[in-house]
């Protein structure tokens, strides 16, 4: 027998847990509210709810038939199932199986009693509960469609009499939850974690022929009763394809419903409150049951059925063929998993002639062997899957380039979920190249300020402080933003319009993806359930670590992340808060009101600046302010120890967090010192508390062919270092030019010339996420450290160390100053020279012209995005020449325009010449020069601390003259001479052509 086959006959046996019934399911909802008005209308009734859960039943016998929670990262999740054990002994003996969390209380709203919780192959959670109170049967059906009722008159038979049947479109309510199912990419694990451990028995299964072998891929299980009648099937699990992305996939959950007059009124009940149908009304086969599917708010396939097979141990397992999906049913509307789209040729040799109102004018619309019409939309440049940080970066700044980019962003709000906290390093800098600089301290974040180091919890004096206020990386903006990640997506997005070549989709679904040639072909349905087909030079996924680019279309080809040098995975939990002061009104018995304080100063001694790690050989944890200046908001995050049971997350928070939030009252006078002071828990709300798994990976390849992956979809990291937002962001901007320059270059652009471009950039941004790998080790080794020797000598090592305020200046800057370097060996097919004084990056200051005021050096060094930069050092006037600068471009003719006139600035380095003392020509006026900070206290803006107005000029040897720049402020070359310029210029050709 093949190996890919169920051993029949299944036999129930005494010594197997024995399940009564599927009781509930439950699904976490990124829009809790949403989905209850769905749920009502699909015809739940709301049985209880507690905060953030809210508990339907229907009118059968369980107090609880489907579980909805708001989701703690804006995801949409499949959290278990749960089902009534026949008796106590069967529960205990759950409870004894493998894996079996242990016995743990059941929230009331589900009826009381207890669970356990186990975990399949495949990872589908499942509780089995016992000592549930249950509701009475009812003695009639409940209904919202029906006005009168009799019997059912036949051809034969005719039992109503006299009586007339009255109906009216309602919700098709609900009588219980019948089954459920998935696919599974552990199919046949799975089937025998069922079999062998439960009494699930096989109604029937379906097998493929593959490779001259007979595969089971589905199977209908019920739960074996024995001689009394159970549903046909109460799970089914379907074999998944290869290249499957996923452990498992819920398919679908399906509820009960009175008859096949109930499932067609509320079919129209749905379709008039604009709902979303899948597929149905129709009639299966395996079950008969008459069925009809739906999207719900969150894009969860959801059932209503009636009229089921019900089977006990005389039905044999029925095993057959797969016909496909004729398979599936034996009337009803084509199945959707059936109908493939053909190759976009095909689709427009049937164009028709007319254009819907949701495509644009130069659009076509074409009836293909799908039932809704599909859009065929104008060709664009780049198509950008994700709209989070890296993917509207990359939008924005290739909108700036006038390329055409389209992004198509499944979700239609921005996520009020801040997962992400901190932008960094030269991430900083790239927002204000992005456009969003003014906002980044107003309205986004503020500047972290201080990065301190405790034992134990921030009330203990840090060991060791990372002031990091200075401008260490030579930047003259904020090193590190502690940001509201909502704020910063909407930043963006308020901006996009402003770019006639970008255009932004919300609420779009990517479907597939066709390679054509040197295009790509995207498939999505927008909003309102239309399909739309774009043909795009480029596609770029930066949809996140679980998005379709990558796990659909790249990892059946090999792509996928993988874990790096530094090795970590682990899980923590983190806690959003929001907080409110309290008042001398809202809180008047609070003591410290009668020494003064005010609200602030609360504040400030209960929420301390800066960001602080906590290390405890016991459990490490992390804690800080974060979001805009007074917006209250605070994260925390601690490791998930093996002993914690997270059952309640909130709770556990509060048992470790509460006692942070006491103070000794000698801590603020001596009158106080026999008492403590706590900081007000309702002044505290908790806006998002859930586990995380983090872990170290990146991609084994970055692109492959024009598909190309940025952000989270290319590489995680552990939040130590706050390096995962920053990192897509510099994957955005040193991909945005890049692609710019080769869309304009077109048809001279060579394949292999292209592969070269792409390698590089990989290699560069792998290297540039190694740098920040390392980053976030320094600061997890030292959070992580769980020796208690090994801590109490780092602790006392830098303890002293930092009593000398120069070596802890020294440290700090060998910790925090700009460490992306590229050489030949790290990146050898990179776009620098390293010999020739490239793979570095230009430093910024402020500048500014004569008779101007000042502006940040970025903003004058690279007015175009989408081409190189060309830096004159002027040291002395006669390196004011613009006519030899002219003369060099025109010989070199770099392809595509990489490089003009418009792209070239005079720098001017030179004191007297600068400040416009002597006499100065109208070239000359032209300049900048660099403003130093008392230029820029006079014009009221306060530089940062230590700010550098030489960093520019400081980077290079006093010979340099020519300084060749790419967008992301990497210098590709030097050079001290024209003759020595014109050779640079023509090894940047090169490389593009």
């Amino acid at each position: 027998m093949s190996q890919f086959r169920i051993p029949l006959p299944i036999i129930n046996t005494p010594d197997k847990v024995q399940l009564a019934r599927l009781s509930y399911v439950h699904f976490s909802h990124p829009n809790l509210d949403e989905f209850h008005q769905f749920a009502l209308d699909f015809g739940f009734v709301e049985a209880a709810r507690e905060n953030d859960t809210i508990y339907y039943r229907g009118y059968g016998k369980d107090v609880c038939c489907y579980i909805a929670s708001k989701s703690s990262d804006a995801e949409k999740h499949f959290n278990e199932a749960g089902y009534i054990a026949r008796t106590e002994q069967d529960f205990l003996k759950a409870s004894q199986l493998k894996g079996s969390s242990p016995i743990t209380p059941n929230p009331a709203a589900i009826g009381g009693g207890s669970f356990v919780s186990l975990v399949s192959p495949s990872k589908l959670k499942v509780h089995i509960l016992w000592g549930v109170e249950e509701r009475p049967e009812p003695n009639e059906v409940v209904t919202a469609t029906e006005l009168h009722k009799g019997g059912y008159n036949t051809a034969l038979e005719k039992t109503r009499k006299g009586e007339f049947q009255r109906f009216k479109v309602g919700p098709a309510m609900v009588h219980k939850l019948g089954h459920y199912g998935c696919l599974t990419s552990k199919w046949d694990e799975d089937v025998a974690f069922y079999t062998q451990n439960f009494n699930f028995i096989p109604s029937d299964v379906l097998w493929e022929e593959r490779d001259g072998e007979e595969v089971d891929a589905l199977t209908f299980m019920h739960l074996d009763q024995g001689k009394e009648y159970s549903d046909h099937h109460t799970l089914f699990l379907s074999r998944a394809p290869a290249g499957f992305p996923d452990e498992h996939r819920i398919h679908h959950s399906s509820f009960e419903v009175e008859d096949f007059d109930t499932q067609l009124l509320g079919h129209e009940y749905l379709l008039g409150k604009s709902y979303k149908p899948i597929w149905g009304v129709g009639r299966h086969i395996f079950g008969s049951q008459i069925f009809d599917y739906w999207k719900d708010t969150s894009g969860f396939a959801i059932e209503h059925y009636a009229d089921s097979d019900v089977v006990n141990e005389d039905n044999l397992t029925g095993r057959e063929k797969s016909d496909g999906p004729a398979s599936m049913y034996i009337w009803g509307p084509v199945r959707p998993e059936a109908e493939l789209a053909s190759h976009l040729a095909d689709r427009q040799a049937r164009v028709a002639s007319r254009v819907p109102a949701n495509c644009g004018e130069s659009a076509r619309w074409i009836r293909d062997d799908q039932p809704t019409p599909l859009c065929l939309e104008p060709e664009t440049t780049v198509v950008v899957v994700g709209a989070g940080p890296s993917g509207l970066a990359l939008g924005a700044l290739l909108g700036r380039m006038n390329i055409k980019v389209i992004l198509l962003e499944k979700d239609t709000e921005v996520c009020e979920d801040p997962r992400g906290i901190v932008v960094n390093g030269d991430a900083v800098r790239i927002s204000y190249q992005i456009g969003i600089g003014e906002g980044l301290t107003k309205r986004i974040g503020k500047d972290i300020g201080v990065l301190n180091f405790h034992r134990g919890n921030f009330r203990q004096s840090p060991f060791m402080s990372y002031d990091i206020r200075e401008d260490w990386l030579k930047q003259s903006v904020s090193n590190n933003i502690t940001q509201f990640q909502p704020n910063y997506e909407r930043e963006i997005r308020a901006i996009l319009g402003d770019f006639p070549s970008c255009q932004l989709r919300t609420g779009c679904e990517v479907l597939s993806r066709e390679v054509d040639g040197d295009h790509t072909i995207i498939e999505y349905l927008d909003q309102s359930g239309a399909r739309h087909s774009i043909r795009s030079a480029w596609l770029v996924g930066a949809d996140g670590k679980k998005g379709v680019v990558r796990k659909k279309f790249l990892e059946p080809e090999g792509i996928k992340q993988e874990e790096s040098e530094w090795s970590y995975v682990g899980t923590w939990v983190a806690a959003n808060l929001k907080i409110t002061d309290p008042t001398p009104e809202s809180h008047p018995e609070f003591p410290l009101w009668k020494l003064g304080y005010t609200p602030e100063q609360v504040h400030e001694a209960f929420w301390p600046t800066g960001f602080h790690f906590c290390n405890d050989s016991k459990r490490p944890q992390v804690s800080g302010r974060f979001g805009p200046p007074n917006s209250g908001f605070w994260r925390h995050e601690y490791s998930v120890e093996p002993e914690d049971n997270l059952d309640d997350v909130e709770q556990h928070f509060w048992e470790l967090f509460a006692s942070w939030m006491i103070i000794p009252g000698s801590k603020f006078a001596r009158a106080l010192r026999k008492t403590t002071v706590e900081f007000p828990r309702d002044c505290i709300e908790v806006v998002r508390c859930r586990p995380f798994t983090f872990a170290t990976k990146v991609v084994n390849k970055w692109y492959a062919r024009n598909t190309l992956l940025i952000g989270d979809a290319a590489h995680v990291f552990p939040p130590f270092g706050g390096q995962g937002i920053a990192t897509g962001i510099r994957d955005a901007q040193a991909l945005g030019w890049r692609l710019a320059i080769m869309s304009r270059m077109g048809s001279s652009l060579s394949p292999a010339r292209r592969e070269r471009i792409l390698t590089g950039w990989s290699q560069e941004r792998r290297h540039g996420w190694s740098v920040s790998m390392k980053a976030t080790k320094l600061n997890g080794s030292i959070v992580n450290q769980r020796s208690w020797l090994g801590g109490l000598v780092f602790r006392a090592w830098h303890r002293l160390l930092w009593l000398f305020p120069g070596l802890a200046r020294y440290k700090t800057n060998v910790a925090f100053k700009d460490k992306l370097v590229f050489t030949h060996k790290t990146c050898p097919d990179g776009f620098f020279v390293e010999k020739l004084g490239g793979g570095v990056k230009i430093a910024q200051v402020w500048t500014r012209r004569q008779g101007q005021g000042p502006l940040l050096s970025d903003g004058a060094f690279f007015r175009n995005l989408a081409h190189l930069s060309l830096l004159v050092l002027v040291r002395r006037p006669a390196d004011h020449d613009s006519g030899e600068v002219a003369r060099i471009l025109k010989v070199a003719d770099l392809p595509g325009e990489m490089l003009t006139m418009e792209d070239v600035t005079f720098y001017n380095i030179h004191r007297s010449y600068a400040e416009g003392a002597a006499d100065v020509s109208a070239e000359g006026r032209e300049a900048y020069y660099p403003c130093t900070a008392k230029e820029l206290v006079g014009e009221g803006i306060t530089p940062i601390n230590r700010y550098d107005a030489t960093a520019v000029q400081d980077r290079f040897p006093a010979s340099v003259k020519y300084v060749l720049l790419r967008p992301d402020f990497l210098v590709h070359s030097v050079a001290k001479d024209g003759d020595e310029l014109l050779r640079n210029l023509g090894l940047a050709g090169e490389y593009f052509s």
